[in-house]
């Protein structure tokens, strides 16, 4: 169960957290649909992913980091697993965010990590091998 805030409240309600401790937690979806790992036959990898590129991810978070900005936002950072981690690298390199927290990202290479801003907070851990 997701945590928030550092109260153990559970992320359904991690919009209380704005009372107490003054951040705002936004957790969207990009994804839209589970991923089911028996449907690897029928529905491979590679053609998943033509469906849910981190390209999309990436125009999502923009748009939704432009939107908390413009209601007064001067601080945000970004927190992704997996297909998640290439969307945050992304969003760092154009300076979108201030703080990254990326857990064993997938499609992120040396030259991503080369490429973020790292003036702001990051943590990076990597469970497998860079591609």
């Amino acid at each position: 169960m997701a945590r928030a805030g550092g109260l153990g409240i559970n992320l359904a309600t991690a919009d209380t957290v704005i009372i107490y401790d003054r951040y705002y937690v936004v957790v969207p979806d990009f994804i839209r649909e589970p991923f089911v790992l028996e449907d690897i036959a029928n529905n491979p990898l590679e053609v998943w992913l033509k469906d849910h590129g981190t390209d999309k991810g990436f125009e999502e978070a923009k748009s939704i980091i432009e939107t908390l900005k413009s209601k007064g936002a001067s601080s945000i950072g970004a927190a992704s697993f997996c297909w998640g981690g290439k969307v945050v690298v992304e969003l760092s390199k154009v300076e979108l965010i201030q703080a990254a927290v990326i857990l064993h990202p997938a499609w992120v290479t040396v030259d991503d990590i080369k490429g973020m801003d790292l003036n702001g907070s990051h943590c990076i851990t990597f469970s497998r091998a860079l591609y």
